[in-house]
Parts: structure tokens; C-alpha cells; sequence
């Protein structure tokens, strides 16, 4: 039986680093920029939100008949101080129209 000997293997180019720390100056700064960015990101969240509930409040006042708000702005300028409020008092009014 012939002896085989093993192949040897080629150098490989990264062992010489095995013995070095990584430079960790990258990893700080991407790390504080991690942080920015993730307020930036919940900013604009908040902003979207903000924007969106604008938009749906507009949307609800639309939606109501010009003899509503009329009767709305009449409601607040006869209320007392104290008294309920022109949006209740509208509902009330509906509610006995009917």
C-alpha cells in the first residue's frame, strides 16, 4: 500500500488578523447615528399622527350640513358659561326632533 501523503492548503489572507482587535472607532459612530436616526424616524411618526388626526378632524367637519353648523354657532353663542357643550347640545336637539 502506498503511503499518500496530505495536500497542503493555501494561505489564507485573513489569518494574519486573527490576532487584531477590530477598529471599534466605526462602531461608535454608527451607533450614534443608529440612535439619530431612530428619533428622526419616531419625529416624523409623530408628525405623520398629528397630520392624519388634522385631517380626520377636518374630514368629520365636512361632513356636516351648513343648517348644522349653523345651529352649532347659534348653540355657542347662547350657551352660558358652564353650559353643554355646542356638540352635546346639537345631539339633544337632534334627539328631541325626533
Amino acid at each position: 500500500m502506498a503511503s499518500s501523503s496530505h495536500p497542503t492548503f493555501p494561505s489564507r489572507p485573513y489569518a494574519s488578523n486573527l490576532g487584531k482587535l477590530p477598529d471599534r472607532s466605526l462602531g461608535a459612530t454608527f451607533g450614534a447615528s443608529t440612535t439619530q436616526q431612530q428619533r428622526e424616524n419616531a419625529r416624523l411618526e409623530r408628525e405623520r399622527e398629528k397630520l392624519e388626526r388634522e385631517r380626520q378632524e377636518r374630514e368629520e367637519q365636512n361632513q356636516l350640513t351648513e343648517e348644522q353648523r349653523e345651529e352649532i354657532k347659534e348653540a355657542v353663542r347662547l350657551s352660558p358659561s358652564g353650559a353643554m357643550d355646542p356638540i352635546n347640545q346639537h345631539k339633544e336637539h337632534v334627539r328631541n326632533e325626533i
